[in-house]
């Protein structure tokens, strides 16, 4: 009866492990697959941010009233 519990408890796990290795080797070639079609590779980090070229008068303008009605 143990032996019985602790079989399927092996076949069990070995099953949800195999699935695991299937589903990361599936990923990984869906990733590669994927960056061919787009003609891309990895990005190798964050873009780098855009320079802001629009008039902040009206931020500053936001950021003042805050504080007056914060402070007064």
């Amino acid at each position: 009866m143990i032996s019985d519990g602790i079989t399927l408890t092996v076949i069990g796990m070995g099953v949800v492990f195999l699935f695991l290795i299937i589903l990361v080797l599936v990923l990984v070639l869906s990733s590669k697959i994927i960056s061919r079609i787009e003609g891309k590779g990895p990005s190798s980090g964050p873009a780098a941010p855009k320079k802001q070229t629009a008039d902040n008068s009206e931020v500053a303008a936001a950021i003042a009233a805050v504080q007056a009605k914060i402070h007064s």
